[in-house]
């Protein structure tokens, strides 16, 4: 048999996914599954690009380039569900429904999600049997569900082995000790007592209007003399509409960024978002636009400790449509995509950008993204990122891009969105 690839899909993807959709359901045509119920399971090219780029977790399995069979997670409540699944009629009975449904597992357990969960028409024998050997036991019954179809509900309870292992393990050392180091160092609890949010970024123009929308004033927290890797350089704390609000400028870099947040969680921050630049793949992108990345792709040395073995981690579903309405409401252009993590600056090629490109990304950076959204979802905290571009990789270095006005512009957008984007989510009952 040939070799079998399943891998995420990207938006160019669309297209091929309905297909293989209309191929496998019209065949449940006369099996008591309802012509109504069967134009509305084979979902649009439209409707399968928004989950992508929204974050959903949709896989394609792909045999010598053809796409031959799909299957979509999207997590609701700490749980995934599993919305659609099917493989092309000629490929069906080889293993590959099998492998799609065990790699939306995969990522369940990568999402730290509690159970999965699904709903099938009783006209659908080849796949419940499918199921049930999967581990997955019927919950319920649902009469004239969809469009008149009978629905059982199937759900597989998660065993949790990442989430007791991450509890479960002790650490040489710890945010706690560098607290504790702090204190005896003479500085007082209730000034490494934090709350709200945390904002990390590197741009001053950032800093700046986040000053002016947050009163922020300076402040002590935990010194680089008494911290054992390294800590923030500048650390401001204000409050936005009585919402606690920090922002620090961090050390550049994977590795130190996640001790950082683990610091900052540690100290009581719900929420810790980036807010910086990052070197766009071209396409659409323009200078002055955002970027919400919905998913992060390619090594970096920090976030695999974090659980991110697969070179894949997505972004909070609720985190990215509150930066997107933020940003929208300002007027900005905002672009949703994946991000590309890449820690050596003068060894992208073109070949690996093209790489990135045709999985969905919009951007790349050297690995902050990806471990701050492992890091976050590690610790049961909320993480996001937003962008502009300030490189565009095929175009080269160009200096001045960082004096124009729209750069600018576009870091007082950056700043007022993700102030935006925490209100709506404490609005949420999130933070």
């Amino acid at each position: 048999m040939e070799k079998v690839t399943v891998r995420k899909a990207c938006p160019d993807d669309a297209e091929a996914i309905h297909h293989v959709l209309a191929a496998a359901f019209c065949r449940l045509r006369g099996r008591g599954y309802s012509d109504q119920a069967l134009e509305a399971a084979i979902i649009s090219p439209e409707e399968i690009s928004r989950r992508i780029v929204q974050g959903g977790h949709v896989l394609v399995a792909q045999v010598q380039g053809q796409i031959v069979g799909t299957a979509t997670g999207l997590e609701e409540h700490r749980a995934l569900h599993v919305c659609s699944a099917a493989v092309y009629p000629g490929w069906q009975g080889r293993g590959i429904a099998r492998r799609l449904m065990e790699a939306l597992a995969d990522i369940a357990r990568q999402r730290r999600c509690r159970k999965l969960w699904l709903q099938t028409a009783w006209a659908m024998t080849e796949a419940i049997a499918l199921y049930r050997r999967l581990g997955y036991q019927q919950e319920g019954y649902q009469p004239s569900q969809f469009y008149g179809e009978d629905f059982l509900v199937f759900g597989k309870v998660l065993e949790g082995r990442e989430r007791k292992a991450e509890e479960g393990r002790e650490w040489l050392i710890t945010p706690e000790q560098t607290l504790l180091a702090t204190r005896k160092a003479g500085l007082d609890v209730e000034a490494l007592r934090l709350s709200g949010v945390a904002i990390l970024t590197f741009s001053k123009a950032v800093v700046d209007r986040l000053g002016e929308l947050c009163t922020l004033e300076d402040a002590r927290w935990i010194s680089p003399l008494y911290h054992p890797y390294t800590t923030a350089e500048i650390v401001q704390r204000g409050e936005f509409q009585s919402l606690g609000v920090t922002v620090l400028v961090p050390p550049m870099g994977a590795s130190p960024l996640a001790c950082l947040v683990e610091d900052l969680v540690t100290c009581g921050v719900q929420a810790v978002f980036l807010v910086c630049a990052a070197w766009s793949l071209g396409g659409q992108v323009q200078f002055g636009d955002l970027i919400v990345p919905t998913f992060c792709l390619g090594p970096d040395g920090a976030s695999i400790h974090y659980g991110n073995d697969s070179g894949y981690i997505s972004a909070n579903p609720a985190v990215i449509e509150a930066l997107v309405a933020a940003c929208r409401e300002r007027g900005a252009t905002v672009h949703v995509g994946g991000n590309a993590s890449c820690e050596a600056l003068y060894r992208i090629s073109p070949q690996m950008a093209e790489g990135f490109r045709q999985r969905g990304c919009l951007c790349m950076e050297n690995g902050e993204a990806s471990t701050l959204l492992a890091v976050t979802r590690t610790l049961g905290a909320l993480g996001g990122v937003l962008f502009q571009p300030y490189i565009e990789l095929c175009r080269g270095w160009d200096p001045s891009r960082l004096q124009d006005e729209s750069y600018q512009a576009a870091c007082r957008l950056q700043a007022e969105a993700v102030l935006e984007a925490s209100i709506r989510l404490r609005g949420q009952g999130l933070l």
